[in-house]
């Protein structure tokens, strides 16, 4: 079985999982990077961003904008990305380039502006990959990249599936009272609609916050793909498919949601009973 990884130029979990999968003499086989980088964002995910960055900012964690933040983030999102582009190439400045990393470890690289092209298809082809692991992309995964020429691609979501898709999940799977960890699954052309293969449980521990909570399970990512991928490999695995009617694509939680889930996550954590999603009386987009 010859396993790649898909990521974008610089992305610290596909380092971890590269590093990873090496330690455990189970070398990644190939990386796919993506350079192309997204200049414009749906109305969505700013109000998502910006919903979390006053949450941060209300809990304390992060510090309002200074003036050069404000400069920065003035600045077009082409000229940003360019520069984050370029200095991905310098190792010396960024300690997460993908493609260093890679190659430094002996494992074969091809850049290609998408993951979802021709190029991509091709690269995976040639290298004759089994499975690929995603782990960042600027952009859903898409045909020719979800065909039957192409090898099955594994992501790892931040929630239960079917019951938590899209946005927020993790988030809202708090205030639903549910389990936290990462559910393995086929990527199809929905948004968290693949075929599920396992689930990864990531217990909130004293300490944490949405915030931490979010870094352990980028952080369990890695053996969460490897753990997979040996079932599958053993035979151990049945992909279930998913019922789309059964689960809910979450919209952007506001602030005063945030508030409310990390409210409860402390009461979870100390042990306390919390109120299910019904009670609390919250409302969800279908």
């Amino acid at each position: 079985m010859k396993v790649a990884l898909l990521s974008m130029g610089t992305c610290q979990t596909a380092i971890k999982t590269l590093e990873y999968f090496s330690e455990q003499e189970s070398p990644i086989d190939f990386v796919l990077v993506e350079t192309a980088q997204r200049t414009r964002f749906p109305k969505t995910v700013q109000e998502m961003n910006e919903n979390h960055a006053q949450f941060e900012i209300q809990l304390g964690v992060r510090a309002p904008k200074s003036w050069k933040r404000k400069i920065w983030d003035s600045l077009p999102l082409s000229f940003r990305n360019a520069v984050r582009r370029h200095s991905s190439k310098l190792p010396g400045l960024n300690r997460i380039s993908v493609e260093h990393r890679a190659q430094k470890m002996g494992i074969p690289v091809v850049v290609v502006p998408q993951h979802s092209s021709v190029e991509g298809l091709k690269a995976l082809q040639d290298h004759q990959i089994d499975y690929a692991l995603l782990t960042s992309s600027a952009r859903l995964i898409k045909a020719p990249l979800i065909s039957d020429e192409a090898p099955k691609i594994i992501n790892a979501h931040f929630a239960q599936l079917p019951r938590h898709r899209a946005l927020d999940a993790m988030a809202w799977s708090i205030l639903a009272g549910a389990p936290t960890g990462l559910a393995t699954h086929f990527v199809d052309e929905g948004i968290d609609t693949g075929p599920l293969l396992g689930f990864w449980d990531v217990a909130p521990e004293k300490g944490d916050t949405l915030h931490s909570l979010e870094q352990k399970m980028d952080e369990e990512k890695p053996p969460a793909f490897f753990e997979i991928l040996k079932r599958i490999e053993k035979g151990e695995v049945n992909p279930v498919a998913q019922k789309i009617d059964e689960g809910t694509h979450h919209r952007p939680m506001t602030v005063q949601e945030l508030l409310q889930a990390e409210s409860l996550l402390q009461r979870r954590i100390a042990g306390e009973e919390t109120p299910n999603q019904e009670e609390a009386n919250l409302s969800v987009s279908q």
